[in-house]
């Protein structure tokens, strides 16, 4: 959270740049920087596997070795090179349910939250699959959500027909109070890349087609099961148009149980401040680093100033929460080494 004398740059959403200073990057540059890191952690392991084995067998120095010994260093060699076809050609398919309990002693009654981040649609090496995004439907509709809410990343390069295919699905979510907001990846299709500029036929298409409602610097006055709920979103950091004072602007907090904030940019926790009372931020963004393991962490760089918020629920300052979800689909790669795709199943309870 931003501290008191900061709190005068959230009235201009340009003075984020002081902050977050940021030059677009051209599509050509982004596509083909993409494209080469992807491939190259796909497929390299593969050539250093291959290689591996050519040196136990066919090198001089281990001629003398023992044949036992090069059967099992080939059956681990090979071990991992099934392994790594999981990775890549297996486990994409899939996604982890993580249900989560969130106390709160505001609540009169439990709500239910369905919450999706990052489906990268329109792209089939690594977006989300209709029959991926089907499965999780059913999974979500089963769970019977108060609140569905898509946080961000609904396309990945392009706004294409098979994004379109992909996204007209969420239609089938049985839930009244569906919305979103959207992510960097969205504007990716834009000739200026959503620079200070919102991805409106997106946003278009996904309200008229499925429902969802998209809030952008805006609240929504919820009342479900007795409980009076605020829900407000910010556009993405990454387009300089997200403003906190204008979100909560004229809102009067003391009329609410819960105040939930959508940002697909888990970093707008550094643009609020203890007066806004959120009492929960939803993200996504950083699929939690996609490739990160224990004590090490993420060894792809992070899209996030705050490279300990990988994925989970954050005390984040104040009576405010910070939950990350790892997202739904993969970006660049579609390697996914301790970390998982998911849906995320958040009940708010007493």
């Amino acid at each position: 959270m931003i501290s008191d004398e900061l709190l005068s740059l959230r009235a201009n959403p340009s003075d984020i740049e002081e902050l977050y200073p940021h030059k677009p990057l051209s599509r050509r540059n982004h596509v083909l920087k993409a494209q080469v890191i992807g491939r190259f952690i796909d497929y390299f392991p593969f050539v250093v596997l291959f290689g591996l084995l050519g040196i136990l067998w066919d090198l001089r120095p281990f001629e003398d070795m023992s044949i036992y010994i090069k059967l099992a260093g080939t059956a681990i060699i090979f071990a991992v090179f099934v392994w790594w076809i999981y990775i890549i050609f297996i486990k994409p398919q899939f996604f982890k349910i993580n249900s989560l309990h969130i106390k709160t002693e505001t609540l009169k009654n439990p709500v239910k939250i369905a919450l999706m981040t990052d489906l990268h649609t329109g792209d089939k090496r690594f977006g989300s699959s209709v029959k991926k995004i089907k499965k999780a439907i059913e999974t979500i509709n089963n769970y019977m959500p108060d609140i569905f809410i898509v946080a961000g990343d609904l396309v990945d390069e392009n706004f294409n027909e098979l994004a379109m295919e992909t996204l007209s699905e969420l239609k089938k979510i049985n839930c009244k109070n569906k919305f979103g907001v959207y992510g960097n990846h969205d504007g990716f299709h834009m000739k200026n890349r959503g620079y200070k500029e919102s991805p409106r036929d997106i946003i278009k298409f996904v309200e008229k087609e499925t429902k969802i409602k998209f809030l952008g610097n805006k609240t929504k006055e919820l009342e479900i099961k007795n409980n009076n709920i605020l829900l407000a979103g910010v556009p993405d950091l990454g387009g300089r148009l997200a403003s906190i004072d204008k979100t909560f602007e004229d809102i009067d907090k003391s009329k609410y149980n819960y105040i939930i904030l959508m940002s697909h940019n888990p970093d707008i926790i550094d643009f609020l401040h203890e007066s806004d009372e959120v009492d929960l931020v939803v993200a996504g963004h950083s699929h939690a680093g996609q490739i990160a393991f224990p004590i090490i962490g993420a060894l792809l760089p992070l899209p996030s100033k705050h490279k300990r918020y990988l994925k989970g629920l954050f005390d984040v300052g104040g009576k405010t929460n910070l939950f990350l979800s790892q997202g739904f689909a993969h970006a660049s790669t579609r390697v996914r080494v301790g970390t998982n795709t998911e849906i995320n199943l958040i009940t708010l309870t007493k």
